[in-house]
């Protein structure tokens, strides 16, 4: 399995003994190695129809960079369990979600060697509520925001884009670490 930002796995075994991470996660995070090959706990989520991640997040207290996945099931019509997890990011940490209408690739730095991956026009809204993220430790934290999607026909085809902040006074900027963007295109 081939890994790199934005799909959905976070690192591997190179087969030479020697952990390697394009995107700049620890081997403490979600993803489970096996052989020469990587299993990210989120993968399924990440693969789930209508999902993407794009980008890539950046590290903050302990080199940990938080990671974005969808939970809950599809992001269909009705289904009042879809929601977004972050996870590998700063226990304790007050973590917020966001939403835009649009992505912004390559994404918009913000110092640190942060980037906002939503399109900032024509608005982005904070999804309430603010999550402090459980766990222990830097890189240890992870948090849900479950807001389900309507039972609104209409949504079908639509694409909403969703990205992290997570306050981290350790991070490049010395203020909070990003995740990487999610795509979500409301399936039925």
């Amino acid at each position: 399995m081939n890994s790199g930002k934005g799909d959905g796995v976070c690192g591997y075994h190179d087969g030479q003994g020697t952990w390697a991470s394009p995107c700049g996660c620890h081997p403490r995070s979600p993803t489970q190695r096996t052989g020469n090959t990587a299993i990210n706990t989120m993968e399924a989520y990440h693969r789930a129809p209508g999902i993407a991640v794009y980008g890539g997040g950046c590290a903050g207290t302990g080199g940990f960079a938080p990671e974005i996945a969808s939970t809950g099931g599809p992001a269909a019509v009705g289904n009042s369990s879809f929601g977004l997890a972050v996870n590998n990011g700063l226990a304790g940490a007050p973590a917020l979600l966001f939403l835009g209408l649009g992505a912004f690739t390559p994404g918009l730095p913000v110092g640190g060697g942060c980037s906002v991956y939503l399109n900032l026009s024509p608005f982005v809204l904070q999804i309430p509520p603010v999550v402090t993220l459980s766990g222990s430790g830097p890189g240890g934290g992870s948090g849900t925001n479950v807001f389900g999607v309507p039972h609104m026909p209409s949504l079908l085809g639509f694409s909403f884009y969703f990205q992290w902040v997570v306050l981290d006074a350790g991070s490049g900027n010395g203020l909070f670490t990003l995740t990487s963007g999610l795509g979500a295109t409301i399936q039925a």
